[in-house]
């Protein structure tokens, strides 16, 4: 059982780990400097990525944290951290019923 990776609960048989894209996993090695983890959320966490703004802004703080805590330059994290948030919301848009 992994940890929610937004609030840290335990995630149970109602939350959900999302598969990282090649893409992801390459770009997360990269800047991190180690093999990352597939991210899981808790129910209550995961509700967030129902609206395309909500989880895209939730990704950018996601990102942004994560890259600062990495040691990465805040200049830099904030560059990653806006490129995620407007691919996470092109990404959504693109995949919206017409």
């Amino acid at each position: 059982m992994s940890d929610c990776v937004v609030c840290g609960q335990k995630v149970g048989v109602n939350g959900k780990t999302y598969e990282l894209t090649e893409k992801e996993r390459h770009t997360l090695h990269v800047l991190l400097q180690r093999e990352p983890e597939n991210p899981s959320y808790c129910r209550a966490c995961d509700g967030l990525m129902h609206n395309a703004e909500q989880a895209a802004q939730f990704f950018k703080g996601l990102w942004m944290t994560r890259l600062r805590g990495a040691g990465v330059p805040p200049a830099i994290a904030e560059h990653h951290a806006q490129k995620m948030y407007d691919f996470y919301l092109k990404k959504a848009q693109t995949k919206a019923p017409s």
